[in-house]
């Protein structure tokens, strides 16, 4: 007997159905894969992959993107992303600060063959990167008015205050992280 809280199991035989031309029955195990919230890369990849072929473009851009909540570092479920985008017409915008390695010739050939826009934000302007405002959020809770003697326990303080930033700092994260902002 099958566990029903497997989530590579219901990824298994959602892959079965696609070698089977099933695809009903594999979107529904991908789904039941999904729905118990699996950090499998390969799930959301090869669930994305079948949405795509069907032409549900908009869906299969959710999956991969779940799959890259669930694994940032995933390489395939961004290119995915990336392909699903620039085979289907839709305009990538990628937006950068000014670092040097981000106006570096590479970056712009590898946008320019993958046709992404790259929009730099203008200098000096740290308001408008979202990961300045997170930053100096960290700072502030972790620094202010804080000493720590050992470094892990500084290191700790720091994992910690990110660990919590969706549910103590939940109402704070959700004034911060948003696009609405004033310019002086």
């Amino acid at each position: 007997k099958m566990d029903d809280k497997n989530d590579d199991a219901w990824q298994s035989i959602g892959l079965l159905y696609v070698e089977m031309k099933q695809n009903i029955l594999a979107k529904a195990s991908f789904e039941k894969a999904v729905n118990l919230h699996s950090h499998n890369p390969r799930l959301y990849y090869n669930y994305g992959l079948l949405l795509q072929q069907e032409g549900s473009i908009p869906k299969a851009i959710t999956i991969f993107q779940k799959g890259l909540d669930a694994q940032p570092n995933d390489e395939s479920l961004l290119y995915a992303i990336i392909f699903t985008y620039a085979n289907n017409k839709r305009p990538i915008t990628l937006i950068l600060d000014n670092a040097r390695y981000q106006k570096c010739q590479s970056v712009a050939s590898k946008a320019k063959e993958l046709n992404i826009e790259l929009l730099y934000l203008p200098l000096y302007s740290p308001n408008l990167n979202l990961i300045e405002r997170l930053g100096r959020f960290v700072k502030k809770q972790v620094l202010y008015s804080q000493h720590y003697d050992r470094f892990d326990v500084f290191r700790n303080s720091i994992n910690t205050c990110v660990d919590n930033l969706g549910t103590h700092f939940k109402n704070e994260m959700q004034s911060l992280m948003t696009l609405n902002f004033h310019l002086f």
